[in-house]
């Protein structure tokens, strides 16, 4: 079964749409009960599932090879040269404007707090790479949550599409 998402306005409320006729249902956040994954049968006895977030910016779902490192905490360090391939240690599973989250595929083990530096490629026209560091916030096995330092125009720019 395939997964929608709906995004949880400010209002409070989600709106679901069904993806086979298109029909809006507004449920509220008590409705919801927090639930993140919430199954549906619409009016059309389409039954799908929709996943609900709850952030203020929504997330943009992807997969993508990526590398990460964990950069040394006082020097400087080295970024790749454009044309040299990078060493895939994780995969980029989604994009906001504030994170990232990745799942690591080496044995390092990263801890909340500490700071990463992301290298990998737009799945964009121009296979944009992006090197950004970001802040480790919470660590769930292999799948990581990290909090992008500086803002990154080709992200925005990528979110935008």
């Amino acid at each position: 079964m395939e997964i929608y998402q709906a995004v949880v306005s400010k209002t409070g409320k989600a709106e679901i749409h069904c993806p086979s006729c298109g029909l809006v249902v507004s449920k509220t956040v008590e409705d919801l009960r927090k639930k993140y994954r919430v199954e549906f049968t619409c009016s059309c006895n389409n039954t799908f599932i929709a996943e609900i977030e709850f952030r203020g910016k929504s997330r943009k779902l992807v997969d993508l090879p990526g590398s990460y490192s964990v950069p040394p905490q006082t020097s400087e360090t080295k970024q790749l040269p454009p044309n040299q391939t990078i060493s895939e240690n994780c995969r980029i599973i989604d994009i906001s404007r504030q994170g990232i989250g990745i799942l690591i595929t080496d044995q390092q083990q990263l801890t909340e707090g500490s700071t990463i530096k992301l290298d990998f490629h737009l799945d964009n026209n121009g296979t944009t790479r992006i090197i950004q560091e970001c802040k480790v916030k919470h660590v769930n096995n292999n799948c990581v949550g990290c909090q992008i330092e500086k803002g990154n125009l080709d992200l925005d720019l990528y979110l935008l599409d």
